[in-house]
Parts: C-alpha cells; sequence; structure tokens
C-alpha cells in the first residue's frame, strides 16, 4: 500500500502550529478547452473526439503537532518532476517535501510528458502543462485555506468483487484498498482518499475520447455517498495490475494466453468505478474516527537508471 497517514513527505512547517489535528480538501478542473489529443504513453496521441467526464486535481490537506502536508491526485497519465516542481513553488507555505503529488494514471488524458514525435519535437502542449501546474498550486493553496479542526479514520481491506486482475497473472495482485477519510468535529464530511492499483484504462486513448476513466464514476460516487471530495491516488500497477473489464461471458480470445475481449464503454467504466467506492466505503465504516492523530512526515530522494534512448529524450 502507498499511503498509511504516517508515511507521506517530510521537513518542518511553515504554517503555525496547531494543537488539534485539522483537515482541508479543494478541487481544480483540468479539462482542457479546447479538447487535446489524449495519450496512453509513447507514440503519437490519438486525436479527441468527445469528452466523458471532465479531469480534475484533488487535493486534500491535513495538519497536527506542528506538522503539515498536502496530497495531490490529478486524472492525468502523468507529471513529470519538473512539473511538480513548478506546482510547489506556487504554495510557499509548504516545503517541497511536504507535498505529495500523484496522478491516476487515465490513459484517456493529454500528454504532460511531451513525448517525443519521431520528427524533433514533441506530442505535449506546454500551455496545457503550465495551466495544470497553475491549477495544481492552487488547489493545494485553497485545501490549506481550509484546513479547520478535524477527525480523521484510516482503514485497510479487501476489495471484493471484478474490479481489478493483473493481466499477465490474473490472480497475482493486491486486492487491498487503504482509505482515508476526514470530517469536521459537527459531523460534515472534508474528504475520502483512496489508496488502490489499478490501470485507469477502461476505454483507452484509442477511441479518442477525453476521460477520467474509471475515476470520474468512483469520485462521483464516493461524494454522493460520504459527501466532501474524493480524492484517488493509484498503488503498485506493476506490470501490469489494470482494471477488469474482461467480458468473460464472450469467452477469450486466446485461451492459452488467457487472453479476453475487454468491454471499452462508458457504462464499464461506471460499474468498475462505482464498484470500488462502495467497497472503499464499506472498508472505512467500521474504522473509528479518531480526534488527534500523529501525522509525521518523511521523505528521501531517490533516482533510478534509464537507459531508453527515447525517454532521454523527453
Amino acid at each position: 500500500m502507498g499511503l498509511p497517514l504516517g508515511v507521506l513527505a517530510a521537513g518542518g512547517t511553515r504554517l503555525q502550529a496547531s494543537a488539534g489535528f485539522e483537515a482541508g480538501a479543494a478541487k481544480r478542473l483540468i479539462t482542457p478547452d479546447p479538447l487535446l489529443p489524449v495519450s496512453g504513453g509513447m507514440g503519437i496521441p490519438a486525436p479527441a473526439k468527445s469528452k466523458q467526464g471532465d479531469l480534475t486535481v484533488r487535493v486534500m490537506a491535513f495538519r497536527s503537532g506542528g506538522e503539515t502536508v498536502a496530497i495531490a491526485g490529478l486524472d492525468l497519465l502523468g507529471f513529470p518532476s519538473v512539473l511538480g516542481d513548478r506546482a510547489r513553488k506556487l504554495a510557499p507555505r509548504l516545503a517541497p517535501e511536504q507535498i505529495l503529488i500523484g496522478v491516476t494514471h487515465t490513459h484517456s488524458a493529454p500528454d504532460t510528458y511531451a513525448y517525443p514525435d519521431g520528427k524533433g519535437g514533441h506530442t505535449g502542449s506546454l500551455e496545457y502543462m503550465d495551466f495544470v501546474a497553475e491549477q495544481t498550486g492552487a488547489a493545494i493553496n485553497q485545501a490549506l485555506d481550509r484546513l479547520q479542526p478535524a477527525e480523521l479514520r484510516v482503514a485497510s481491506g479487501e476489495v471484493k468483487g471484478k474490479v481489478a486482475y493483473n493481466y499477465y497473472a490474473p490472480d497475482l495482485y493486491d486486492r487491498r484498498a487503504g482509505v482515508l477519510q476526514a470530517r469536521v468535529l459537527n459531523g460534515q464530511a472534508i474528504g475520502t482518499l483512496v489508496n488502490y492499483a489499478i490501470h485507469p484504462e477502461v476505454m483507452g486513448s484509442e477511441q479518442g475520447i477525453l476521460s477520467p476513466d474509471l475515476c470520474g464514476p468512483l469520485y462521483d460516487r464516493l461524494e454522493e455517498k460520504a459527501g466532501g471530495v474524493a480524492l484517488f491516488m493509484n498503488s503498485a500497477q506493476g506490470g501490469m495490475v489494470t482494471a477488469d473489464n474482461r467480458n468473460l461471458d464472450a469467452g477469450p480470445k486466446d485461451s492459452l494466453r488467457a487472453d479476453w475481449h475487454d468491454s471499452r464503454s462508458w457504462s464499464e467504466c461506471e460499474r468498475i468505478g462505482r464498484q470500488l467506492a462502495e467497497e472503499s466505503l464499506r472498508i472505512a465504516g467500521p474504522a473509528p474516527w479518531e480526534r488527534n492523530p500523529k501525522l509525521q512526515n518523511f521523505s528521501k530522494q531517490v533516482q533510478f537508471p534509464v537507459q531508453s534512448d527515447a525517454m532521454w529524450r523527453c
């Protein structure tokens, strides 16, 4: 699991210390207007013919015992460190190490890596990347502005039903979801954060539909049932844990490889997203609310070798 509350980021806070636990949340639209081509990775992105749902940046902020952190999740394929650092500079009340930025990894959003186009250029929109960084910084600031006395509950449990599977080894994946909920002391919801491993690629980039994919219905159902702002942070997807949109009734395309026909529709996004939301709320339900949870913040910079010439050109 990726995000127990005690293992987030690091560094001393620049905000005034508070005696109790506080939380705040915010969200901003990052849907491009006009629509931009959608990317599922390296290669030329598909022109966007339409959109299904909106892309957003969503933030939850927490403060306790003089420590403050913000967690931001974006409906994008990726968000390189140069863009993350740009967004962090727009939220100067926190040290960079106190801001964790992640993406859902939807395969139906614009290229924010600036992948090479094979002609000496790239396939991204620098203007859009600047816009996303600005909206991310604004959402972080808004979540900090909304910090208020709150209570927290954290739970982890197995997600049941047809939600995710391992494409290469169907039964080999972590079924657990981590769920974090914050609410005001009067019971009003602030937000729900779900940490689960899944590729939001039900529709795929080939259809040319700009979309948060299954995360859109996930947000909607969480906010409908629990209130506040819903936030999704992906977990260990590996190579690879993906959405279980297999059409098992149609039979396999290749029984030796366990390769199935897929349902690549918005209704399938709704089915999976809503089921993950319902399971997340079921997992969180029995957990007790805490008014003074301990918030610790750790950070370590790591480097990974990159041997791909194409990646170095990004």
